[in-house]
């Protein structure tokens, strides 16, 4: 059976449940987000969040109310540097679940800025939008004979 078909059968059949469906697909999970360069990368559980449901808790601060509804409609700030960084850590701050950005910024860790990034995106479209933070590991060169060489461990 296909991958299609199971999928069909899983959200479609007569056990079908989508409480339980919304909530498993919904939950808090553990994600691979970039490292501090020095090539591993750093794992923390993680929850979507939705910009509309944080505008109607009134999570977000009237002076970022713009910028945030910038990103919402076209994706960008267009809003100078500070704004866009005090609306990336807001979306830092929502989608951190462990650790929280508090205790990140008590122990004195200081995201990177493709950490930032990468929080933002898995916030607004969940884990297939990190897919360009990972990196592959995969064969690297080839040697004049032809055989597979990888890159040298550090």
């Amino acid at each position: 059976m296909s991958e299609m078909a199971k999928e069909n059968l899983e959200q479609f059949g007569a056990n079908y449940d989508p409480l339980a469906d919304a909530v498993a697909r919904s939950g808090e999970q553990y994600v691979e987000l970039p490292g501090w360069g020095d090539g591993k990368p750093w794992r923390a559980k993680l929850r979507r969040v939705s910009l509309m449901n944080l505008a109607i808790k009134g999570a977000i601060p009237n002076p970022l109310m713009a910028a945030v509804q910038s990103l919402y409609t076209t994706g960008t700030t267009g809003a100078d540097l500070k704004t866009s960084a005090e609306t990336m850590r807001l979306m830092a701050d929502a989608v951190l679940v462990e650790p929280t950005l508090t205790q990140l910024d008590e122990a004195g860790v200081v995201l990177t800025d493709m950490q930032l990034t990468a929080l933002y995106l898995y916030g607004q479209r969940g884990p297939e939008a990190l897919a360009p933070f990972r990196s592959a590991a995969a064969v690297s060169n080839r040697v004049p004979h032809g055989k597979a060489v990888r890159d040298e461990t550090k």
